[in-house]
């Protein structure tokens, strides 16, 4: 019995690890010939890890088209936990007009080259908990352009480790009190 238990002990830490060790995760829509993307470097995080995401717009169209926003940055990410919003990347926009001409078949990213890093914080720079997540990026128009993917934050594999591999300690220490 007590073998039964450490080998599925066992199996829960490496699934975990495997968990947090998951693909890029994606998704898109296709609005009047244009593709909204959304990623994050993937879909599940150990509690403390930075979460990385991209937005991206496709042209698809045969000819060229303009996009835009009225305010700088025209982009943002946010992240909601059962609807309800807990971070957003911009608080603050400027009212300024930006717009990207697309060529056939040309994207452009954003926020720029590099992907943007959530550091897992609330907007009050508190650690958000365990459980599942939405997140969003969009261009100008969150209504239009708005693409969210879920993930998951998972506890880290030494916390389940302590509490897998005490339990069972503080038992033992408990029945030899008495």
């Amino acid at each position: 019995m007590k073998r039964k238990i450490i080998f599925t002990m066992l199996g829960v830490l490496l699934s975990c690890g495997e968990l947090a060790q998951a693909a890029v995760n994606s998704n898109s829509k296709i609005l009047d010939g244009i593709e909204y993307y959304v990623q994050t470097d993937k879909s599940a995080y150990e509690l403390g890890e930075s979460v990385e995401m991209l937005y991206k717009i496709t042209n698809l169209n045969d000819h060229s088209i303009t996009v835009g926003a009225s305010v700088a940055p025209p982009w943002n990410f946010s992240v909601e936990k059962d609807g309800v919003k807990v971070w957003r990347a911009v608080n603050v926009w400027l009212p300024m007009a930006v717009f990207f001409t697309l060529a056939p078949d040309e994207s452009i990213e954003f926020p720029g080259n590099q992907p943007f890093a959530w550091n897992m914080h609330d907007d009050s720079d508190t650690m958000v908990g365990i459980g599942s997540y939405d997140v969003s990026g969009w261009l100008g128009n969150r209504a239009v352009s708005n693409i969210s993917v879920p993930i998951e934050i998972i506890p880290e594999p030494t916390t389940i480790s302590f509490l897998l591999f005490s339990l069972p300690l503080f038992r033992y220490f408990e029945r030899r009190k008495v």
